[in-house]
């Protein structure tokens, strides 16, 4: 598509040429002014075709973004201000914590119940609504979790955070 795109372009520019050219040629005020309008119009519809172009691209590398979100990646790259999905290692083996989390200064936090989190996680992805679980069960991993870990408490009390 992005090829026929740019080939459009190219047309639109070389039918612009062609209408500046006869506008130069002619002696006829009207037709000059009908031939330069011409050329206007086709410049127009080139950068159009070019808006089309990058707005393609754009939409093809986010695409390209997307496809990659559901992968784990580096936790040092998990980005702040928005709800994640994080790993931790458990037993030698990475298991995602069973609620939407945020990384926050210094630490994360359960995105649900703005509490501080006691962990230390090695991936995170984006949080897919889709596999959010019921409380229980999000709480119950949290429990576990925390015995797995040695941890006393994967949440401790309550510390105000301020605002985001």
């Amino acid at each position: 598509m992005l090829q026929q795109i740019s080939g459009h372009i190219k047309e639109c520019h070389a039918r612009a040429e062609e209408a500046r050219r006869h506008a130069a040629e002619t002696s006829d005020p009207e037709r000059r002014t009908d031939y330069e309008l011409a050329e206007q119009g086709w410049l127009g519809l080139a950068d159009s075709y070019a808006l089309s172009e990058r707005l393609e691209r754009y939409l093809l590398e986010q695409d390209s973004k997307i496809a990659h979100r559901g992968e784990w990646q580096a936790v040092s790259d998990a980005p702040f201000g928005r709800d994640i999905e994080i790993a931790v290692i458990k037993s030698a083996t990475p298991h995602a914590v069973a609620f939407p989390c945020r990384r926050i200064l210094g630490g994360w936090m359960d995105s649900q119940s703005r509490e501080r989190l006691n962990v230390q996680p090695t991936h995170w992805r984006d949080w897919v609504n889709s596999r959010t679980p019921r409380a229980a069960q999000a709480r119950a991993g949290a429990a576990r979790l925390a015995n797995d870990t040695g941890n006393d408490d994967v949440r401790p009390p309550k510390i105000p955070l301020g605002r985001e």
